[in-house]
């Protein structure tokens, strides 16, 4: 068995099992921009329900323009996988470095750990914005203003528990869903990044 093949399989096993706990490792530098301005770096708890599969872990998403590095890890650090890449390419390395697969962001995501995410809008999303892509409805704000609920691409987003930051205020909690699937996104701490 290939060790490609061997990780492959590993990471099939252990997404599931993935439980909220663990520690950040360092980020990676990243280049480029776009409407995202210089680009933030999230840490917190992310789970994924849907199709039969139930997945929760702790991440650490670094987005600087269309470009992701999101480490994803179970307890202790364990199990711990990166989803590298921008809006049209996605890249799964595993838990010891070693490239798993390659491709279309959620088709790879969903044939090798059995779970999706909407990567090209997520980074708008957990920053409490709709993505400039696409259509938006049914937008909802508070009493203070903010964007609460909108509909985007099939997904109903949920913005909640606001916090106030330099760029304005950002939600802790994000929910996105759509029939039958859910993602959930609890930002511990977010910041932005500066380019050089």
């Amino acid at each position: 068995m290939s060790a490609t093949l061997a990780a492959s399989r590993a990471i099939r096993k252990a997404a599931p099992l993935l439980l909220i706990a663990g520690c950040a490792g360092a980020p990676s530098v990243l280049e480029g921009t776009n409407a995202l301005g210089r680009g933030f770096l999230a840490q917190g708890q992310l789970a994924v329900a849907g199709e039969g599969q139930a997945f929760s872990a702790r991440f650490r998403w670094q987005q600087a323009g269309e470009h992701y590095d999101i480490s994803i890890w179970g307890p202790l650090g364990q199990n711990r996988i990166r989803l590298l890449g921008d809006g049209e390419r996605l890249q799964i390395v595993g838990p010891k470095g070693v490239p798993i697969a390659a491709g279309p962001p959620e088709a790879v995501l969903q044939a090798q750990l059995g779970w999706r995410l909407p990567l090209t809008v997520l980074p708008h999303w957990i920053r409490g914005r709709p993505a400039p892509l696409g259509g938006i409805w049914n937008r909802q704000w508070d009493a203070e203003g903010r964007l609460t609920a909108f509909r985007q691409l099939g997904w109903t987003v949920h913005c909640d528990g606001f916090r106030d930051a330099p760029s304005g205020a950002l939600p802790s909690r994000v929910t996105a869903r759509r029939p039958g699937y859910q993602v959930r996104v609890a930002i511990s701490r977010m910041s932005s990044l500066a380019q050089p």
